[in-house]
């Protein structure tokens, strides 16, 4: 499952952004750019093409996004070549980088819905103020994923991010087809 939601967003990478370009979608993009509120440094797990970047959201020098699709990283780096992107599924990236710290881990627009559950709590050993995720809501699932079967895990990832809500402090909203958890971390 996991390289077949990695190839298909490779296949539409190029025009991935083209999608997105509507009313309702920049209404989204406005109101979770201002949820997130980042301060220093910023990991973007799922970082697809770069809407943290193209939403100003955080600064280009401030930033490290991982994502698993190879075509969706060559897209954020042709639209931000400066940008410090790497291919990698979260999971992986997490064993390779168990001691990495960001003020911020932002996983946006569906992303974390892709993680494994088990590795939900891990999101926030990265995280020195807070965990922003948006999961997506019971029933949807993006058009393009019309072959594919719903995300694995993915009413087991969101509970994960509320129980972590309920442990560290936080606060859960609901914004389109997104659930959006705000976990709070202080070190």
């Amino acid at each position: 499952m996991e390289n077949k939601v990695s190839e298909l967003y490779t296949t539409i990478a190029e025009v991935y952004d083209k999608r997105y370009d509507t009313d309702s979608a920049r209404a989204e993009d406005r109101w979770a750019a201002d949820f997130i509120q980042p301060q220093g440094t910023l990991l973007d797990v799922g970082c697809g093409t770069g809407w943290t970047l193209d939403n100003r959201v955080t600064q280009v020098e401030l930033y490290r996004g991982i994502d698993p699709s190879e075509g969706m990283c060559r897209e954020l780096k042709r639209k931000h070549p400066t940008a410090f992107v790497e291919t990698a599924f979260y999971e992986s990236w997490h064993v390779q980088h168990p001691t990495a710290l960001y003020d911020t881990v932002l996983s946006s627009f569906g992303s974390p819905s892709y993680i494994d559950p088990l590795f939900i709590p891990t999101l926030v050993q990265h995280a020195r103020r807070q965990v922003v995720l948006m999961h997506y809501m019971d029933g949807y699932l993006p058009d393009i994923h019309s072959e594919l079967t719903a995300p694995t895990g993915k009413e087991a990832s969101r509970r994960a991010a509320i129980d972590l809500v309920a442990g560290f402090g936080g606060e859960v909203q609901h914004i389109g087809a997104f659930q959006v958890v705000r976990i709070l971390v202080e070190r």
